[in-house]
């Protein structure tokens, strides 16, 4: 359970990105659960979750595990890993 400075800060950071998009906070548990917008979600996840597992399993002596964030929609660095499934870099 999150103790109460988190809480304020997590609902802080909610409250803004909802003010900043104009995400009606009323709706905001609607949107996230919505059919087309959950399985984004759930892969966004993975990809943190997939960092996580991956910074605790290597040596940071000898790896760096960063989790990027991509844009799917550039023509730019994607090239290179075009077939990748984790977009989460490992470097040593």
């Amino acid at each position: 359970m999150l103790e109460r400075n988190e809480d304020d800060r997590v609902f802080a950071g909610i409250t803004e990105y909802c003010d900043t998009y104009n995400i009606p906070r009323g709706n905001l548990l609607e949107i996230l659960e919505d059919q087309k917008v959950l399985p984004m979600i759930r892969g966004k996840v993975t990809e943190y979750i997939g960092a996580a597992v991956l910074s605790k399993a290597l040596d940071p002596m000898d790896w760096i595990v960063n989790k990027l964030n991509l844009n799917p929609q550039s023509r730019g660095g994607l090239r290179a890993i075009r077939g990748a499934r984790w977009a989460t870099a490992i470097t040593r």
